[in-house]
């Protein structure tokens, strides 16, 4: 009768051997990702392909790492929303452009059949509220406006969305 050390070591070693199996079978996030951000820079598009890696980035840095698209599920999402808004202190609105990116890549996966969901990470995901800002001006701040002598070219242009 094996002991329990052996029994233990054998377990550990088909996890391993179960493990490695499973990481050569799945796709990187990472690696599926930085494919899609050469292609948006490859269309010409860089200020996206920028906002794409940037969101990236913090996916990263909420992981420590990288992560296999198999481990993604809707609690990942949620607890990266979390890490978005809690240590990045980022507002809605910017959180819910990260996570409308995340999800475009994940979309993009399942599209081109490189991954299944059993669950879809973002099945639950609820976007975020913009919050309501007062953006109004008073009357006189809009005549002084209005009234200002700029001498700059583009400050004038600016200036003269008022006067009409």
């Amino acid at each position: 009768m094996p002991s329990g050390t052996n029994k233990k070591q054998d377990i550990s070693a088909q996890i391993i051997v179960y493990l490695s199996k499973k990481n050569e079978e799945s796709l990187s996030f990472l690696e599926f990702s930085q494919n899609v951000i050469h292609d948006i820079e490859e269309e010409g598009r860089k200020g996206t392909a920028g906002l794409y890696k940037i969101t990236v980035r913090y996916l990263g840095k909420f992981l420590n790492g990288d992560i296999l698209f198999d481990c993604f599920t809707p609690i990942t999402i949620k607890e990266f929303d979390l890490f978005l808004s809690k240590s990045k202190g980022l507002n809605p609105t910017t959180r819910g452009m990260h996570m409308a990116h995340i999800k475009a890549i994940v979309n993009l996966a399942i599209r081109e059949r490189e991954i299944k969901f059993p669950t879809h990470p973002f099945e639950y995901y609820v976007k975020p509220c913009s919050e309501v800002r007062e953006l109004d001006i008073s009357v006189e701040e809009l005549k002084k406006i209005r009234d200002c002598h700029i001498k700059e070219r583009s400050m004038r242009m600016a200036r003269d969305v008022f006067k009409q």
